[in-house]
């Protein structure tokens, strides 16, 4: 949301911090303990830095686009490269504000017809790129074994759904994308070649 919101006024963002290893104040041993980084002290990805894997996808270019619906927490950036064209969307609110699901139709417009036709969908939320859920299973231990480090390592990934549903509007010009986001989802939605969603 913040990356969206500052991209029209800033040309670098930087993010505090990458690890929860932090020794200020001594280093709390619970792999959820309400640190700045965007990874564990085991290395499992919180969902901020899959935040940051879709943002790397982005590219260069803005694309014209034009949003349809009744939605108020919602953003939508889409941009491309020389081999990719990307929809960022996200559903966000401040802590304690109203955030509801809401669905939203992502018009494309000027759409590269040399891109691939087939759209890769990514999602952060809805139970997906989760660990810290996953941790709250588990009873939250303190100290985790290396079967539980994989268990959340897993937990971590982001949905993909390939093949993602799209309209073609005519004459072949734009696309029209439908994205249901619920409270504090992300979502990417790539078409391009080889492995969709690389920058």
């Amino acid at each position: 949301k913040t990356a969206l919101d500052a991209q029209k006024i800033l040309s670098i963002l930087s993010y505090w911090e990458i690890t929860d290893i932090f020794e200020e104040g001594g280093q709390n041993p619970e792999p959820f303990s309400q640190q700045f980084g965007i990874q564990t002290i085991h290395g499992v990805p919180k969902p901020v830095w899959r935040a940051f894997e879709f943002l790397r996808c982005t590219g260069v270019t803005k694309q014209p686009i034009k949003v349809r619906g009744e939605y108020n927490t919602v953003d939508v950036i889409v941009s491309r490269n020389d081999t990719h064209l990307n929809i960022l969307a996200t559903n966000y609110n401040w802590v304690k504000q109203p955030i509801t699901t809401q669905t939203v139709d992502v018009v494309v417009l000027d759409f590269p017809v040399a891109l691939t036709p087939v759209a890769v969908m990514r999602q952060i939320g809805g139970g997906h790129a989760d660990p810290r859920a996953a941790w709250i299973k588990m009873g939250k231990p303190v100290y985790l074994t290396q079967d539980q480090i994989a268990q959340l390592m897993d937990a971590s990934t982001v949905l993909e759904v390939k093949n993602y549903p799209y309209t073609i509007d005519k004459p072949f010009s734009s696309i029209t994308v439908t994205l249901t986001l619920m409270p504090y989802d992300v979502i990417l939605v790539a078409f391009g070649a080889g492995e969709a969603g690389q920058a």
